[in-house]
């Protein structure tokens, strides 16, 4: 693994879960899975979680976004 694709698994790290932060749970560590956190996990009702959360092409361009937002305010 290169030295920029640590700093970005870094720092998609440090935004937290974007399921929790879109619905307004505030941060949370990120992780693989937490699917105890949700009534429908991604992997047993994708559609249904997906309607609720978005789409993963939705949601990695907003990761995208909101890292290279973070990596601005880096002096």
């Amino acid at each position: 693994m290169t030295k920029n694709e640590k700093q970005w698994l870094s720092d998609v790290a440090s935004q937290g879960c974007i399921a929790c932060r879109n619905l307004g749970l505030g941060a949370s560590l990120a992780e693989i899975h937490h699917r105890a956190c949700y009534p429908t996990d991604f992997h047993a009702a994708p559609k249904t979680w997906q309607v609720i959360h978005g789409t993963e092409i939705e949601l990695l361009v907003q990761v995208k976004r909101e890292v290279e937002e973070v990596r601005l305010c880096r002096v």
